[in-house]
């Protein structure tokens, strides 16, 4: 140990050159890469995950585009229809296989359409003759009517006026009134007033059998019976002295009644006394 100082003995450690700017090349002599040759690397693999991301997008997509679609029933749209043929101051007639005039519908204007034959007319006064002769007569703003005429709506201020099997008059009125000439049905959903003889019904829906003379109400309904008169019978006279007939006259030329018969032979007595009291 020198008394200056202490020594300290350090081991060789290999020389690393430190250079300012480009690296100098390896000691074994191989070149180092760049830094900025390396740049484009490290971007690729910092955008790896996010070009894998939109990678499945777009497979995604067109997976989806291009797989088979199931099979979606479309309903048809309701094509617009028009009428083939329209008439000003209609007259429809019906007839039964007899021949026989079973219903007739008048009106302002009448629209005929094609699909299913169905018919509208304006202004509607209808006439439904029964077998029996009876009648019933029905007014509205519009009348829908099939074209067999078995199912005929009026609908708009509806009036129906008939006469019952029995013979009591009937009136039905409403906003819409379905008339069956065929089954004598007379049906409504709505409101309804109606009146049959002296009783009047109000109701949210009506049936009307007239084969059968039943009606039937739906819903909240307001019904008035006026009570039935009977007719009394006539009373017997009391006994009593009886009233002395006057004399009928002659029903027959020549003949007189009893009592005539006897004045005129009690007037011949009179006179034939007194020829004899008188002088000759």
């Amino acid at each position: 140990m020198s008394p200056r100082g202490i020594e300290l003995n350090l081991p060789d450690l290999p020389e690393v050159p430190i250079a300012l700017g480009r690296e100098s090349p390896a000691p074994d002599g191989r070149p180092t890469r760049d830094r900025r040759r390396r740049k484009p690397a490290d971007l690729i693999a910092s955008w790896l995950p996010l070009l894998l991301m939109a990678g499945l997008a777009v497979g995604s997509g067109w997976l989806v585009r291009n797989a088979p679609q199931a099979v979606v029933a479309q309903t048809p749209r309701a094509e617009r229809v028009e009428p083939d043929y329209t008439m000003d101051r209609p007259v429809v007639q019906r007839f039964d296989a007899e021949g026989r005039l079973r219903l007739e519908i008048q009106g302002q204007a009448m629209r005929h359409y094609p699909q299913g034959g169905r018919v509208e007319v304006d202004r509607p006064v209808i006439r439904a003759y029964a077998p029996d002769g009876r009648v019933t007569t029905g007014t509205a703003q519009q009348v829908l009517s099939d074209a067999r005429a078995t199912d005929v709506l009026l609908t708009g201020r509806a009036v129906l006026q008939g006469t019952t099997r029995g013979g009591l008059p009937a009136e039905v009125r409403g906003e819409a009134l379905r008339l069956m000439p065929r089954s004598g049905q007379l049906r409504s959903d709505e409101a309804v007033e109606a009146r049959i003889g002296l009783d009047q019904m109000q109701a949210a829906g009506l049936l009307y059998d007239d084969a059968e003379g039943r009606i039937t109400l739906d819903g909240p309904m307001r019904v008035v019976l006026p009570p039935r008169t009977t007719t009394a019978m006539p009373s017997k006279p009391a006994a009593g002295p009886r009233a002395v007939p006057s004399p009928r006259p002659a029903t027959r030329a020549g003949k007189a009644p009893p009592g005539a018969r006897a004045a005129a032979t009690t007037a011949k007595r009179r006179n034939a006394d007194a020829a004899r009291k008188v002088p000759r």
